[in-house]
C-alpha cells in the first residue's frame, strides 16, 4: 500500500509541474519552439528522476 501511495503523490507531482510548465509556455510558445522543446525535456527528465527517487524511498 506504500508504494501505492508514492506512486500517487508522484504522478499528483509530476502532473502538478507539468501544468505548471504549461501555463508559463503557453505565452510564447509560438515566438520560441526550440526553447518549449528543451524546457519540456527538462521537465520530462526532472519528473522521471523524481519518481525514480520515490520509488526508491
Amino acid at each position: 500500500m506504500a508504494l501505492d501511495d508514492k506512486a500517487k503523490e508522484a504522478l499528483k507531482f509530476v502532473q502538478d509541474g507539468y501544468d505548471k510548465a504549461e501555463e508559463e509556455v503557453d505565452g510564447w510558445f509560438v515566438r520560441n519552439k526550440l526553447s518549449v522543446a528543451i524546457l519540456t525535456g527538462v521537465a520530462v527528465g526532472i519528473a522521471l528522476l523524481a519518481i525514480a527517487v520515490l520509488a526508491l524511498l
